[in-house]
């Protein structure tokens, strides 16, 4: 009854027999017992305080483990997600006899019945839209559940703010955020009436996954920058970088060859023959720093001690760092070019200037 199944009582340890005492845990089942065999309303608060003075237990040392029992019967009440008049007036003569305060009984019924709600909110958009027919639904669960009118939205919201949110992740896990995804978010927000708030730096990260967007579908940028260029060309993008190129050094001298010795007059001679071999290695030496620019012609960097031009005919290819680039030409060596910033919307733009020059 009450949601309650009858419990078996347990035996005295050797301690319980030697001070000729019941178990404590015993109260507590007799109590749990009592509610379970018998209509709530036939059951009295000196039933219950009975029991626990034949256990020499107060009622505040029981509090934690009667909580428990209320919320357990709670719980059998709103398992078809309503409570009717009858059972809270039930549960209201629960918590006298067990001595509960309503606030205590209020947490209860907070951490009892707001989950149920919430699932049921839960299940109401997964599909990403929320019908009349379940905004009415869900309306019926909340009164059923005596949910104070002011809690309802801010439960709702608990869920449907973090759903979309986990949405507009999902979108933008590659990074980028094209006008299509984010149509869909802002129809999925308003199917579930309700509107998001990011934070600024949300905000940072979507203005950025939308520039990334709009640079991979080929979009570039124009930058002013001050610099005399050709006829029908353009700037990009700039970053302050150095200039590196791979050259050759020798880190040492290793010597090898036959030789003899012989003893003359108390002195000691050596002769033979000796070669040198030099010990080198590649190194990547640092040949200016200044500025680098991206054109739809060429690749431009102004150092501090002269200019290099990389026309883009001549690259055949590019290999993008978390710190740099290293480009490849059709003749001459590599070149490296080291740089800190937004590596990732840099190659962006290059591939594309690369792909339309190419065309």
């Amino acid at each position: 009854m009450n949601g309650l199944e009858i419990i078996d009582e347990k035996d005295p340890t050797l301690t319980d027999k030697l001070l000729r005492r019941e178990p404590r845990e015993n109260a507590y089942i007799e109590i749990h017992n009592t509610i379970a065999r018998a209509p709530i309303n036939q059951i009295s608060k000196d039933d219950i305080d009975a029991i626990l003075a034949g256990h020499k237990i107060s009622a505040a040392a029981a509090k934690s483990r009667l909580t428990s029992i209320y919320a357990d019967v709670l719980k059998h009440y709103v398992k078809d997600f309503r409570l009717s008049e009858e059972e809270t007036q039930q549960l209201g003569h629960l918590r006298d006899i067990l001595s509960l305060d309503p606030a205590d009984t209020g947490h209860i019924h907070a951490a009892v019945i707001y989950p149920i709600f919430q699932n049921a909110v839960r299940n109401a958009v997964f599909d990403d839209k929320l019908t009349n027919e379940e905004e009415s639904w869900l309306n019926e669960i909340a009164q059923g559940l005596t949910i104070p009118d002011e809690f309802v939205p801010q439960l709702y919201t608990s869920i449907v703010q973090p759903y979309i949110q986990w949405r507009l992740n999902s979108a933008i896990s590659d990074g980028k955020l094209s006008p299509d995804e984010e149509r869909e978010l802002a129809e999925i927000s308003k199917s579930l009436k309700t509107t998001v708030g990011f934070s600024e730096g949300t905000h940072a990260v979507l203005e950025r996954a939308r520039y990334l967007w709009r640079l991979e579908s080929g979009e570039l940028p124009r930058a002013n920058t001050g610099l005399y260029l050709k006829r029908n060309e353009f700037c990009s993008a700039y970053v302050a970088a150095t200039h590196h190129e791979m050259r050759t050094v020798t880190t040492g001298v290793k010597y090898s060859g036959y030789s003899q010795s012989s003893t003359t007059l108390g002195m000691r001679y050596r002769s033979g023959s000796i070669r040198t071999q030099r010990i080198t290695e590649n190194v990547l030496q640092q040949l200016d720093s200044g500025t680098l620019y991206f054109t739809n012609m060429r690749l431009l960097f102004d150092g501090s001690q002269r200019s290099t031009e990389m026309p883009l005919r001549n690259i055949i290819g590019a290999t993008f760092y978390s710190d740099g680039m290293l480009i490849e030409r059709d003749s001459g060596k590599d070149q490296t070019f080291l740089f800190t910033g937004d590596v990732e919307a840099l190659q962006l733009i290059f591939d594309t200037l690369m792909t339309n020059y190419r065309r």
